[in-house]
C-alpha cells in the first residue's frame, strides 16, 4: 500500500479539484446518455460488463508488482458513478492443477 500512498502524496489540491469536476461531468453524461433516468422507476437500463480476465489465477503464481492502472477501467464504472455493483460468475474456465495433477473447471469471472 505504501507505493500508492507515495503516488498520492504527489497529487496537488488543484489536481484533485480538477479530477472531481471531470468525474462530475462523466457521471452526468453517463446517467443522461447510458442509463436514461426515469422519474417513476429510477433508471431504465442495466449495465452488464465482463469482470476479470477469464484466466485462472493459481495461488502458487507470484503476484505482479503494484502498478498504476487507468481509473477509466470498466471495473470502476459503478464506483465512479455511485451505482451498486453486483458481480455474478457466468460460465466456466478450464484449468490445469499444477499441484494436484488434474484438470478441472472453475467458475467464470
Amino acid at each position: 500500500m505504501r507505493w500508492i500512498w507515495d503516488v498520492g502524496a504527489g497529487v496537488t489540491e488543484g489536481q484533485v479539484e480538477k479530477a472531481l469536476k471531470e468525474l462530475k461531468v462523466y457521471r452526468q453524461w453517463f446517467n443522461d446518455t447510458i442509463l436514461h433516468p426515469d422519474e417513476g422507476t429510477g433508471f431504465s437500463a442495466i449495465l452488464i460488463l465482463p469482470c476479470g480476465s477469464g484466466e485462472p489465477k493459481y495461488r502458487d503464481d507470484q503476484n505482479k508488482p503494484p502498478a498504476r492502472i487507468s481509473a477509466c477501467h470498466m471495473n470502476y464504472n459503478a464506483s465512479m458513478i455511485d451505482l451498486p455493483q453486483l458481480v455474478i460468475p457466468v460460465g466456466q474456465v478450464p484449468f490445469d492443477s499444477p499441484s494436484g495433477g488434474h484438470n478441472g473447471w472453475s467458475e467464470g469471472k
